[in-house]
């Protein structure tokens, strides 16, 4: 058995106390004024929505409550039966719609819970329960009127299931009491089905099992200088996203993970591992209750869990579900190396791959289904990162030597103005650019003109490196060789 109790004080607890000695003597009634008349109330109605069961993978259902003419709901409960042949209910959420009902003191009392086969309560049936106090005074009414979502249950799909289809339906079967489907209205009425409250079922379709979700980062690019191997940029952070990719679910949730890289020491260094943007969040922005990382020198394994205390002595860790699609997971700051690629005009790649680092952490998604961690090998796309080593076909060029002819003098002013700043140009552009920009400011202008007649005629400042003699500039891409020796 699982069970959430929430109470907002300890009088609330003790309401609960007197309250569930009322439940366990029959069906949920509140207190309240004497019963108002029937063509007084509106109609009311619990749906659920059908799902996609892939065999061995979650699923879940929504389920709904719709009222129509009437503003003044109380409370309700509902039981959620299941197919226990070929699913295994693990745990259910309320809906933010639920915990803003009550903007003045919030709920006065909340009960979820559910009973998997695996400990069966005695006169209960396998199946999930909400039940719900807004007011414990039945003194404020909310404006509930429309279908509202009030809870979702997750399963999961049994193997060898596929192609079958069974139903999930609100009952009255599930806990010890057993929690009937009742709506209270109307100053402490209780509706239940079959007066003025419809009950409904949802179809759950039985597939083959399939990738359900991804462990993937976009490729990385890094430059190196030709010459020399050095990398431009060497140090880079990996935003590691972990997805959910199954259309036929909308469970996108999970209690934990663990993954293992391996990777090529001779170009890559890991400097450290962090939780991404997807993790920090976690716990009001305080991060996950977990997060351990381990680095073997070829290869980085990272575990994280988020889990709720247990409420009540006794009752189980309860997994905290949390919404990663879309999210960096996880950051991995890297260092790249590329001494060994100088003179090497081919590039290369190296590759992060998702294997065993050597620690014994697998690569594989783990999601909690009630006391049980699901580990699905075979339903994880796992996209290896490559990372891309770059050329920079860079080669050796003098500042100032604009016209190739491997010295510096007027000519090569009068080469720059006829090739970049005369309206039309009088002569072709220089071999190399950057052998153009005289005063090294990344750009060509009348400002690189005045700085060369000022060296050449005036005795002003040399121009800066490479001069007088042949250099690479890392960034700066020379097609063509100017003269150097």
């Amino acid at each position: 058995m699982q069970a959430v109790l929430r109470f907002n004080s300890l009088r609330d607890s003790v309401y609960f106390l007197a309250f569930w000695a009322i439940w366990a003597a029959g069906p949920l009634a509140f207190a309240g004024p004497p019963d108002f008349s029937q063509g007084g109330m509106g109609t009311y109605e619990y749906s659920i929505t059908d799902a996609t069961a892939p065999e061995g993978l979650l699923y879940s259902h929504g389920i709904w409550m719709g009222i129509t003419n009437d503003p003044t709901i109380q409370g309700w409960s509902f039981s959620v039966c299941h197919d226990s042949t070929t699913s295994d209910v693990c745990g259910l959420e309320t809906t933010s719609f639920v915990q803003a009902l009550n903007p003045i003191a919030g709920l006065f009392f909340e009960s979820l819970g559910f009973d998997d086969r695996a400990t069966v309560i005695p006169g209960s049936t396998d199946g999930a329960w909400q039940l719900i106090v807004i007011d414990q005074f039945a003194s404020f009414f909310f404006p509930t009127n429309g279908n509202h979502e009030v809870c979702v249950v997750s399963y999961l799909a049994d193997p060898g299931t596929a192609g079958t289809v069974t139903s999930t339906s609100i009952c009255n079967d599930s806990g010890n009491p057993q929690v009937e489907a009742v709506i209270v209205c109307c100053g402490g009425q209780s509706i239940h089905d079959g007066n003025m409250l419809v009950t409904g079922s949802a179809t759950t379709t039985h597939t083959a099992s399939s990738d359900q979700w991804s462990f993937r980062a976009d490729p990385l690019s890094v430059l190196y200088c030709l010459s020399t191997g050095g990398c431009i940029v060497c140090n880079h952070s990996i935003d590691l996203e972990i997805a959910n990719t199954a259309a036929n679910t909308t469970l996108t949730e999970g209690a934990g993970f663990a993954f293992a890289l391996t990777y090529d020491s001779n170009f890559i260094t890991v400097n450290g591992v962090a939780p991404g943007a997807g993790l920090t969040a976690l716990n009001g922005g305080l991060g996950p209750d977990l997060f351990v990382s381990n680095d073997t020198g070829s290869g980085i394994s990272v575990q994280v869990l988020n889990t709720e205390l247990p409420m009540i002595p006794g009752f189980p860790y309860q997994p905290e579900l949390s919404t990663w699609s879309g999210q960096a997971a996880v950051v991995l700051d890297v260092s790249v190396n590329t001494t060994s690629l100088a003179g090497n005009l081919l590039g290369a790649t190296t590759t992060l791959s998702w294997g065993d680092a050597g620690d014994g952490v697998s690569n594989s998604m783990t999601i909690f289904c009630g006391q049980e961690s699901l580990i699905p090998l075979a339903e994880i796309a796992l996209e290896d990162i490559d990372i891309l080593l770059e050329p920079l076909f860079a080669l050796d060029f003098s500042r100032g030597d604009c016209n190739g002819d491997a010295s510096m003098d007027i000519a090569d002013v009068i080469f720059l103005i006829g090739g970049y700043l005369a309206m039309p140009a009088t002569g072709p552009p220089g071999l190399c650019a950057a052998a153009c920009d005289i005063n090294g400011d990344e750009g060509i202008d009348i400002a690189d003109v005045s700085y060369g007649l000022n060296y050449l005629l005036l005795g002003g400042s040399m121009p800066p490196p490479p001069f007088p003699g042949c250099d690479i500039v890392v960034g700066v891409d020379c097609q063509q060789t100017t003269g150097c020796p």
